[in-house]
């Protein structure tokens, strides 16, 4: 337990995650590689953020009363499953008075969700690629990180192997209230 409570602090302390340590330490030449690529993403990126910004901004503002983080995802779901789709179709609406072709037309109607998936895995390498950074810079705690998940790894396995021989249920209550507390 102590081990987790000090892995998750050093991760905490150097700005990555679990899945980032399971990668393992990424090298500066795949990192600046990557980066190199989102920059040439940019403007088709830029068009993206522009297109999907509206009702994201509009969801983010309705999230922010919600107390009970409990719903966050929930809220924040449903926002986009049903203002998205009508914030294109007003696009739309509004493109249909500026292009006189149909087949433009809906091209445009089927750029809109494309766009909006782009943005996406776009801010979602970006964090990504940003943690990967932080990784790097820090290499020395990254793989020591490596090791303590490993060991942690290796922990939690005796403790099954020893919950299978448990027969007493009060001794796997007391294992468990154990593994729980902060």
């Amino acid at each position: 337990v102590e081990q987790a409570r000090e892995y998750s602090k050093k991760l905490k302390s150097i700005g990555i995650k679990d899945e980032d340590i399971k990668r393992g330490v990424p090298s500066s030449g795949e990192v600046i590689f990557k980066r190199l690529l989102m920059v040439m993403m940019f403007p088709i990126t830029f068009a993206a953020y522009i297109t999907n910004y509206p009702p994201y901004a509009l969801i983010k503002k309705i999230v922010k009363g919600i107390k009970d983080q409990q719903y966050f995802h929930s809220v924040h779901f449903a926002g986009q499953v049903i203002l998205q789709p009508i914030y294109y179709l007003i696009l739309w609406g509004i493109s249909l008075f500026f292009i006189q072709d149909w087949p433009t037309r809906l091209a445009v109607l089927a750029s809109f969700p494309i766009l909006g998936w782009i943005l996406h895995r776009f801010i979602f390498h970006w964090q990504k690629g940003t943690r990967e950074i932080k990784a790097a810079k820090n290499k020395e705690e990254t793989i020591e990180l490596v090791k303590l998940r490993m060991e942690i790894g290796k922990s939690v396995l005796t403790i099954m192997g020893e919950h299978d021989q448990l027969s007493n249920l009060e001794d796997i209550k007391t294992l468990k209230i154990e593994m729980e507390q902060p």
